[in-house]
């Protein structure tokens, strides 16, 4: 678990569950298995890879990237104009948007739960 974080850092792979909290600055993280992503302002998180839950919360105009992987469930919140990209297949994904940030997920097995509050965009499928 890293909460609050400020300032730059690289994670290699964990094959752990993770809790990340940015405030500010870039976090990149190699291979991990369920996640608990969170950015604040305009910080960044990375991840080569996530295996299991995924669960995003983007605040402001950062970002959180998923590389690849297998998502089980994908539960992603986005408020403001930040992004949140997932390349990895999800098979459940509930999306909550408010503002104009965008949400980009290249697979999902189900269709997606949204709800969306502004001019927001979400895309499925390859970019």
């Amino acid at each position: 678990t890293l909460d609050g974080f400020v300032g730059e850092a690289e994670i290699g792979d964990l094959e752990a569950e993770v809790a990340i909290g940015v405030v500010e600055g870039r976090v990149t993280l190699g291979a991990v298995r369920s996640a608990g992503l969170a950015t604040v302002g305009a910080a960044t998180i990375e991840a080569a890879s996530v295996d299991g839950d995924l669960e995003v919360s983007v605040t402001g105009d950062g970002a959180v990237e998923v590389a690849a992987g297998e998502v089980g469930a994908a539960r992603l919140t986005l408020t403001g104009a930040g992004s949140i990209t997932v390349d990895a297949p999800i098979e459940t994904a509930e999306v909550s948007m408010v503002g104009a940030g965008t949400v980009r997920l290249a697979k999902v097995a189900a269709e997606p739960s949204v709800q969306r509050v502004g001019a927001g965009e979400l895309h499925v499928g390859p970019p």
